[in-house]
């Protein structure tokens, strides 16, 4: 039990850390104010703080990358020492989540685009590079070092992942049929052959534009749902006061609809902010 209450404390600081790093990007004071409050006024703000997963654990990492990144951007006399901090920061991201390379990937992108000079535009590309490999391989020499190797002979190849995001049927999603699929074969390479002959099968029969539409329609799902499925994470509750049922019980509506109201104020300020930036 003490050990839970230490990682909602950890898990608090993470997010608290993310926030301070997202509302440092924004340069008008005005503009800070608001996204302040929509924080504060956010309710998954709150619920993800009981739910301990490396979602948590990387945003602020991933906040740190994006601002010493723009940082980098925007000071042209500091760039390479921002762009050297945001590397550390994304590569350590990486390290608790790998999808945080999808926002490193976009700061190579934005380099690319918006630094003048190819010379600082290599040299900070370079640095990113060097920085993330550097990491990556010593993190790894590390953890062999030092921890007992695990068992993943039962694990699921990436190719289970990406044959769950090209099901139509189920938009791309976790889904049970999937996981009874691949949990069919006995080894990794029978489980990779298999899925790798559903992907194909999944890919031809969808064609280019069903495929757009798949990842169209993922996206809307995805940012569409304001609760981000809190309640399906929190419905174990054991012992919980009166006011649970506000949040994962029979009154959960008011909840749900305020959750639904503060994302479309956050897409539409995004999108505003798009316009004129």
């Amino acid at each position: 039990k003490c050990y839970t209450e230490v990682l909602f404390v950890i898990n608090t600081v993470m997010i608290d850390l993310a926030g301070v790093f997202t509302i440092k990007l924004v340069k008008n004071e005005r503009a800070k104010v608001i996204l302040l409050l929509l924080c504060a006024l956010c309710p998954t703000t709150y619920v993800w703080i009981l739910y301990i997963y490396t979602n948590t654990f990387s945003m602020p990492f991933i906040m740190g990358l994006l601002y010493f990144g723009v940082k980098g951007l925007r000071e042209e006399k500091q760039s390479i020492f921002n762009i050297t901090l945001g590397a550390l920061f994304g590569t350590i991201g990486f390290l608790i989540r790998p999808t945080t390379i999808i926002p490193m990937i976009a700061l190579v992108i934005s380099i690319t685009m918006f630094v003048k000079k190819w010379k600082i535009r290599i040299l900070s590309i370079g640095v990113l590079a060097a920085v993330f490999c550097v990491l990556t391989v010593t993190a790894s020499f590390g953890m062999k070092g030092n921890l007992v190797e695990p068992d993943n002979s039962r694990a699921f190849p990436f190719t289970h992942w990406v044959m769950m995001g090209v099901n139509e049927k189920q938009n791309g999603f976790v889904n049970l049929p999937d996981i009874k699929y691949s949990n069919s074969f006995s080894t990794k390479t029978e489980k990779m052959t298999g899925e790798w002959s559903k992907i194909q099968k999944r890919v031809k029969k969808m064609g280019v534009g069903g495929y757009a539409k798949l990842l169209m329609k993922k996206t809307a799902i995805v940012w569409g749902i304001g609760t981000d499925d809190f309640q399906m994470y929190n419905v174990c509750g054991e012992d919980v006061p009166d006011f649970y049922q506000y949040i994962c019980g029979d009154k959960k509506s008011i909840l749900m609809i305020w959750c639904q109201v503060i994302r479309g104020v956050t897409i539409l300020m995004a999108f505003i902010e798009c316009i004129f930036l």
